[in-house]
């Protein structure tokens, strides 16, 4: 996950949010609920 925010802190926040987004659902495959908390600060 640290490589994926070196590659996208400067992309707007919702291109931000897409790419976290498909990288956790191909990490999640076909596992049931899997809790997870991410939290962004803006400096």
């Amino acid at each position: 996950m640290n490589e994926l925010f070196q590659e996208i802190y400067k992309l707007p926040i919702e291109e931000q949010h897409d790419k976290i987004q498909r990288a956790f659902m191909d990490w999640k495959g076909d596992r049931g609920q899997t809790d997870v908390c991410l939290m962004g600060i803006r400096l």
